[in-house]
């Protein structure tokens, strides 16, 4: 599972880096439009979510460990929990948007950027998944490891 949240901060740290380019693009060339300033906050709070999703990965990583056994788990904080769920959200639809533009538009299918463009759509969906895939594991596995320390817990007691 260490190597299942490395990968996804990696996907992620990529999709930030994509939104900071796609950020300064937008303020470079186009913020006079509606459809500009519409791009930019789009690209803003993608980034104000990756990021507190980021940190989200970084503080949840602390549960993968093996020495957790007999340890206490603290809790994560419930903004990163439901900034994480939103960053989902939000790279989910951003990937089927992305997916609608290219169906969309006959002439992107013949320019050789379409398969670069599909690979990264596909790169945002999957991500997207796979991140909720692991929040759910990962919860999962804080309340099993919840319920087994209290056991031991329970068990430590009994002795004293």
């Amino acid at each position: 599972m260490r190597a299942f949240k490395i990968i996804l901060i990696s996907i992620l740290l990529f999709l930030i880096l994509t939104l900071v380019f796609g950020a300064i693009g937008t303020l470079q060339n186009s913020m006079d439009t509606l459809e500009g300033k519409l791009a930019l906050i789009f690209a803003v709070t993608g980034l104000v979510l990756g990021s507190l999703t980021f940190l989200f990965h970084i503080q949840t990583f602390r549960y993968y460990r093996k020495s957790l056994q007999n340890k206490r788990v603290k809790n994560s904080s419930v903004i990163f929990w439901v900034c994480a769920i939103l960053s989902n959200v939000y790279f989910l639809i951003f990937g089927l948007f992305a997916v609608l533009g290219l169906q969309m538009d006959p002439e992107l299918s013949n320019s050789p950027l379409y398969f670069l463009s599909v690979v990264f759509t596909f790169l945002i969906v999957l991500y997207a998944v796979l991140s909720f895939l692991e929040m759910f594991i990962l919860k999962k596995h804080i309340a099993k490891h919840r319920e087994e320390f209290a056991v031991q817990n329970e068990i430590d007691q009994i002795g004293n």
